[in-house]
C-alpha cells in the first residue's frame, strides 16, 4: 500500500490542512483505579514524519467534503479549512510493575510520537492507556473519527493472532467511543501491548468551520523486531 508521509497533511493543516485481541490477563486493570498523581512527560517527536495510508488521507478528505456538502443543503464547498487536534496520552496501573510510574504524555500540537521505552518495564503486568484529545483551542471533539494505522508485524501468542500487519488502517471510531475512550487495558507479557498499540491513532473532528486532525503513534525502541520497518 503506498504511504505519504503524515507531514504532508500537517502542512496542508498548517497553510491552510481485529486489532485489539483478547489477551492474557494477569492483573486487570480495573475502572477508577487511576491515581491522582501522574507524572508529567512530552512526547520528543512530532507526528510530521509520521507515514499513514495515501487512500486514509483521501478518506477523511471526501468524508469531509460530503459532511459539508450535507450540513450546507447540497451546497459543495471545493476548499478545505484545516485546524489541528491536541492528544495526550495517560498511563496508569492498578498494581505496581507494568509502568515505572502513573503518566501523563503531552504531544506537540498536531501530535507526536511516543516511544514506551520510557515508562514501560520489563516487569510482567497490566497497565491502561487513555488518550484525550481536544482541539487546539482547547474545546472537546464531539463527533470525532478515530482510525488506527498499524505498523505492528503479525504474530501468534498461545495460539492467538497480534498485530494487524504493516501500514493497514482501520476506522475503530465505534469501538473507541463505546469503550477505549475511558481507557485500554494492556498487558506487558510478551511485549502484547506493542503489538495491540504499536502504530497510530488519528483523530478527525468534522465541524463546520474547519477539518481538525491530529495523530499519536506509539513505538518502543526496545523491540524493532516486533514493529515494521
Amino acid at each position: 500500500m503506498r504511504a505519504i508521509e503524515f507531514s504532508l497533511l500537517l502542512t496542508l493543516v498548517l497553510s491552510t490542512f481485529p486489532l485489539f485481541a483478547s489477551e492474557e490477563k494477569p492483573h486487570a486493570p480495573a475502572e477508577g483505579h487511576e491515581s491522582e498523581r501522574m507524572a508529567e512527560h512530552n512526547a520528543r517527536t512530532s507526528s510530521r514524519d509520521v507515514k499513514i495510508p495515501r487512500a486514509l488521507v483521501g478518506k477523511i478528505e471526501e468524508e469531509y467534503k460530503a459532511y459539508l456538502t450535507k450540513l450546507e443543503g447540497g451546497a459543495k464547498r471545493e476548499a478545505i479549512k484545516r485546524a489541528l487536534i491536541n492528544i495526550n496520552a495517560e498511563l496508569t496501573q492498578k498494581h505496581p510493575g507494568a509502568l515505572h510510574e502513573n503518566t501523563r504524555i503531552s504531544t506537540p500540537t498536531g501530535g507526536g510520537v511516543v516511544d514506551l521505552s520510557e515508562m514501560v518495564t520489563p516487569v510482567r503486568g497490566a497497565f491502561r492507556l487513555k488518550l484525550v484529545a481536544r482541539k487546539e483551542n482547547g474545546s472537546p471533539l464531539t463527533t470525532a473519527r478515530v482510525f488506527f494505522v498499524s505498523r505492528a508485524k503479525t504474530r501468534i501468542l498461545a495460539g492467538e493472532e497480534y498485530g494487524a500487519g504493516c501500514d493497514k488502517y482501520m476506522d475503530i471510531s465505534t469501538q473507541f467511543h463505546k469503550k477505549w475512550e475511558k481507557g485500554m487495558d494492556l498487558y506487558t507479557a510478551d511485549q502484547r501491548y506493542l503489538s495491540v498499540i504499536g502504530g497510530t491513532f488519528i483523530f478527525a473532528e468534522y465541524d463546520k468551520d474547519a477539518l481538525y486532525v491530529g495523530s499519536v503513534t506509539f513505538t518502543d525502541s526496545r523491540h524493532p523486531g516486533l514493529l515494521c520497518e
